[in-house]
């Protein structure tokens, strides 16, 4: 067991979730204060429901929109980020892939996962489950993010909506756990999750670039459209996104963000 405190910031202001859109939700972003816990104290918070974040500064930055030329952002934002120790995954499935068993069972989260606990939403039936790996180093505000995004790509099943360096980690007030106090070496993580995912990130490029040069090769560099080239891109766009939504599968997090997307584009 890592008795070891490590730095993170913790909203017990407010118990379970408070989502965009809650009048409370503005409130809840400027109320995380940074402290330093063990992954034993992490849990009781946990398990009071509070929410948890990356340690971050607490600036306001100037953000222009459209309606509010002067707005600043809340406190809970990638600019503040100072970096964080703790790397999570959302197993949100409802299926035997978020029961603690079948997540311990893998090699990776069974040797370096520190805490499995039930979402806020878990049942008996339907089970989702956060996995929490306490590095044995912080990881600066990029370094982290990237090290979510390597996390999330070689667990495709779980919320990949959890991939910036100022997500809100959720509370579960009494929820089930499992903790192991393991910790996860930087060692590990690069040769566990940052090397395979930077060969990924090489192939799709160059995958990228194969395609473009094949399409170049067929049709050419135009200046002036053929009479009928919009249409036929218009359509070949639309075709893409509708396949790609309906090929979205449910508990990745993936459908509201992508669905969103595609209307945007259209």
């Amino acid at each position: 067991m890592n008795n070891a405190p490590f730095q993170v910031a913790i909203n017990q202001k407010y118990r379970d979730k408070v989502k965009p859109g809650d009048g409370r939700f503005w409130r809840f972003n400027m109320t995380f204060q940074n402290t330093h816990l063990t992954l034993p104290k992490l849990l009781a918070a946990i398990s009071e429901g509070y929410a948890w974040t990356a340690p971050h500064l607490h600036k306001r930055h100037h953000r222009p929109t459209p309606t509010n030329p002067h707005y600043r952002t809340t406190y809970r934002v990638k600019a503040n980020v100072v970096g964080s120790q703790l790397l999570a995954l959302d197993s949100d499935t409802g299926d035997e892939r978020s029961q603690f068993d079948t997540l311990l069972a893998d090699p990776f989260i069974g040797q370096y996962a520190g805490l499995l606990h039930a979402s806020a939403s878990s049942t008996p039936t339907m089970p989702r489950t956060r996995i929490v790996f306490l590095l044995d180093q912080p990881l600066e505000r990029n370094a982290y993010e990237h090290a979510l995004r390597a996390l999330l790509h070689r667990y495709p099943f779980c919320d990949q909506s959890v991939n910036h360096a100022a997500v809100v980690f959720y509370g579960a007030q009494d929820c089930a756990y499992h903790l192991t106090g393991q910790t996860l070496p930087l060692a590990a993580l690069e040769r566990e999750l940052l090397l395979p995912y930077a060969a990924f990130l090489e192939k799709e490029w160059q995958q990228r670039l194969t395609e473009r040069q094949a399409r170049l090769a067929v049709y050419g560099s135009q200046e002036q459209p053929s009479p009928d080239q919009a249409a036929r891109y218009i359509q070949a766009l639309y075709d893409n996104l509708l396949s790609e939504l309906a090929q979205t599968e449910p508990g990745a997090g993936l459908r509201h963000g992508r669905l969103y997307a595609a209307a945007v584009t259209l």
